[in-house]
């Protein structure tokens, strides 16, 4: 039986899974003397390839919350994700597999459609939720790499981090081999959790309006 034609750019769309979802792995090989030092520069550039791409991501983040919201989003969710972390680690797992379960749950009813003679063009409707899920899972990387990365220079000094600075030092640290398997999920969740957390902090506050606390003329 022949792929249908549309699932082609979900399946493309997959590829673009951000690193940290996916463990860093290196080629199985026999460790000689004279593999050894290959496989390392393989490793080595890996690495580096992964921090370049975690930083390309975070500084679009960066800029976008700088003349947005005049940085005060990212300093919105750090504060979030200190004051609740693990709150916001359990509920960006959760959403995590939510994620992941309403994906499949929509492949297999664009399946069933097609069976029953569905144009398959409308398959390509379904890349947009696709997509979305991509793009929220790139930003949370991010914002939860920038949020470890000030956590870890909050160690040897006071005050808020530059979180430029930040973005780096937890690219650096994050997508080191091995320690990527587990800080990668680590970042990605803590992040999906402070921006839904936000986000319903704000659908609150936005609900309550700014008279809520106001005091009752007497």
């Amino acid at each position: 039986m022949n792929l249908p034609q549309s699932l082609v750019p979900w399946l493309a769309l997959l590829a673009l899974v951000p690193a940290p979802v996916v463990a860093q792995t290196t080629p199985e090989a026999p460790i000689t003397d004279s593999g050894f030092s290959e496989l390392a520069v393989l490793g080595l550039l890996i690495y580096v390839v992964y921090v370049i791409f975690s930083i390309a991501i975070g500084v679009l983040v960066l800029v976008v919350s700088e003349f947005v919201f005049s940085g005060s989003y990212v300093r919105a969710i750090e504060k979030r994700a200190y004051d609740q972390p693990v709150g916001s680690g359990v509920l960006g797992l959760g959403v995590f597999v939510g994620g992941v379960v309403g994906f499949i749950l929509l492949l297999l009813v664009f399946l069933f459609l097609m069976a029953f003679g569905v144009p398959e063009f409308l398959g390509m409707a379904g890349v947009i939720p696709l997509f979305g899920g991509i793009l929220f899972t790139y930003v949370a990387s991010a914002l939860g790499t920038i949020v470890f990365g000030s956590y870890v220079l909050r160690r040897f000094g006071d005050g808020e981090s530059n979180l430029w600075l930040a973005l780096v030092v937890g690219a650096l640290v994050v997508n080191i081999p091995v320690l990527n398997f587990v800080l990668g999920f680590l970042v990605l969740f803590l992040g999906m959790g402070a921006m839904v957390g936000q986000w319903w902090s704000n659908r609150q506050d936005a609900k309550t309006g700014p008279n809520q606390h106001r005091p009752v003329d007497r």
